[in-house]
């Protein structure tokens, strides 16, 4: 990270979301009341084979554009514009999000306010307005593992539940939480030093993993309804690979080998193996009772998480 000489850096890291991108940017100059000298926008792209690398050179000529010849994955190319910020915040933000009602502004006054905070999320919305309960959550246990894969948050009374490892209801207050999702957090530089995120995850678990880091060093992670993002959850998975979706699976598992020791996420990655194996059999019954192209899509992802997964358990390492 560079000095911190202004008050905000923005990164988008983008993958073939051009039209997206384009409202994401527009929503930003439109939002964004400080002095043009106290913010910098970066767009990190991921070797996108649409329009989005000439569109932002022909329309937003100031952006700072890195483009990359490859997929790099979305903690890596965080790190990479990262390492140029000057802001004393940084405001991660996927190119499928829409900033509104002063967003920004809110976030930075409610971290201003709070000297002790280093991550802070906000309330993450679908464009119906619908609040997205997979933006923030607690840290993964052997016991929300089991309440999310096992579908056992659906049958046991609420309060007989661990912390969720997803919030799926808003909390409609501010609390701290245990991690925040990295479509739209603000950070603290000078609780993050020299690291932003871990480049070992390609993609997913990078925001759960700094979320930890944070709090493990003392410091507060946040999430705040004041501030709303829509935010068009989805757009770069649709047409990810199957190779990309799996990293869900991966990240996962080296999340919990990283920091619960083998024994432990073993028997984590077992039950995230017998979760999978439950929806592919659904999913299975499903498209024979009621054949159609989405649930043969989720069917097919179903299975290479699966795969995945099976051979997540028996790695004893972080490769």
């Amino acid at each position: 990270m560079a000095s911190a000489a202004m008050t905000l850096s923005i990164v988008i890291v983008n993958w073939n979301v051009c039209g997206l991108l384009r409202e994401c940017l527009r929503s930003i100059h439109a939002q964004v009341k400080l002095d043009r000298t106290e913010w910098e926008l970066f767009v990190v792209d991921n070797n996108s084979s649409d329009d989005s690398v000439d569109m932002i050179r022909r329309e937003y000529p100031s952006v700072q554009l890195i483009v990359n010849q490859s997929n790099v994955g979305f903690g890596a190319a965080n790190n990479q514009a990262y390492r140029r910020t000057r802001g004393r915040y940084i405001l991660l933000l996927n190119p499928d999000t829409v900033l509104r009602n002063s967003a920004i502004d809110t976030l930075l006054s409610r971290m201003e306010a709070g000297p002790d905070i280093a991550a802070l999320g906000c309330r993450l919305v679908s464009p119906d307005g619908s609040f997205q309960g997979y933006s923030l959550g607690d840290q993964p246990t052997f016991a929300n593992l089991c309440f999310h894969f096992l579908f056992l948050n659906r049958i046991v009374p609420p309060f007989l539940q661990p912390s969720k490892l997803y919030a799926r209801r808003d909390p409609n207050i501010e609390r701290d939480i245990g991690w925040i999702s990295g479509a739209c957090l603000l950070l603290r530089t000078s609780a993050l030093g020299e690291q932003l995120f871990d480049e070992r995850f390609f993609m997913y678990c990078e925001d759960i993993e700094v979320c930890r880091r944070l709090a493990a060093a003392g410091w507060r992670v946040v999430y705040s309804p004041a501030a709303e993002v829509i935010h068009y959850d989805g757009a770069s998975y649709k047409a990810a690979t199957p190779d990309i979706q799996m990293h869900k699976v991966r990240s996962l598992h080296m999340f919990l080998l990283l920091h619960n020791g083998l024994a432990k996420s073993r028997a984590c990655s077992a039950v995230i193996v017998l979760g999978f194996l439950l929806r592919a059999g659904a999913l299975t019954a499903l498209s024979l009772l009621r054949p159609s192209a989405d649930t043969a899509a989720k069917r097919a992802r179903t299975y290479c998480c699966l795969r995945e997964a099976v051979r997540s358990l028996g790695a004893a390492r972080v490769e």
